[in-house]
């Protein structure tokens, strides 16, 4: 059961969740600094803990979506950490993630919502290829199928065959994923992003999905 402890600097898995209404980078536990790509990866897995039958605080899953809501920006992209103005790198990843954490908890009606849907379909997929020597690209890969699968109204066939298409011009010969801007380690932990993000068009990882929702047509 997840109860998210208001200490301020813990980073435990029981008690991760800060004061302020965030979660702890917990790759980064001595300075504490809370990210909003930390928190939205952290609701993701609690959502899926939470329909595969484990017990969640709802409480812990709205604090960390009133952290991220406080991340969105005034161009509706999404910054690192509390209220943003326009981000000059937004995330593809952090705008999908998000959009997915705030559509699964019923909050697609919130301004910061409509604004990101808004900015999201100004920019390309591998718009995270542009920064941080593209270390997000596979997270935003995997988030952004993962909101294309549920987003409603959405030609979700076109999303995945183009998306399918450029991962398999970047796939090594011994089928890990590490383009030259994708220079950070691990390799592995990128592979695992963009193996998740393969499986969701064919409907597995059923946990991450509700069942209302169809798999497009493979």
């Amino acid at each position: 059961e997840t109860r998210g402890r208001q200490s301020e600097g813990s980073t435990d898995s029981s008690g991760a969740q800060q004061r302020r209404l965030g979660y702890g980078n917990l790759d980064r536990p001595r300075d504490g600094r809370r990210k909003q790509p930390s928190v939205t990866t952290q609701i993701i897995g609690l959502l899926a803990a939470k329909r595969a039958g484990a017990k969640v605080s709802q409480e812990v899953i709205d604090r960390g979506l009133e952290f991220i809501k406080r991340c969105a920006s005034t161009d509706g992209s999404f910054g690192y950490q509390d209220s943003q103005l326009a981000v000059k790198y937004g995330g593809y990843f952090r705008a999908s993630s998000a959009l997915y954490c705030f559509l699964l908890a019923g909050k697609s009606d919130i301004p910061e919502y409509k604004k990101a849907v808004a900015w999201l379909d100004k920019q390309a997929p591998t718009k995270d290829d542009e920064g941080h020597n593209g270390t997000f690209t596979p997270f935003a890969f995997f988030s952004g199928m993962l909101y294309a699968l549920h987003r409603p109204s959405f030609d979700k066939d076109a999303y995945f065959k183009s998306r399918l298409a450029e991962l398999t011009k970047l796939q090594r010969d011994d089928g890990s994923w590490s383009k030259r801007i994708w220079s950070s380690n691990p390799i592995v932990a990128k592979t695992g992003m963009v193996a998740m993000g393969l499986l969701l068009p064919k409907g597995n990882l059923k946990v991450l999905m509700p069942e209302a929702v169809t798999p497009p047509s493979r």
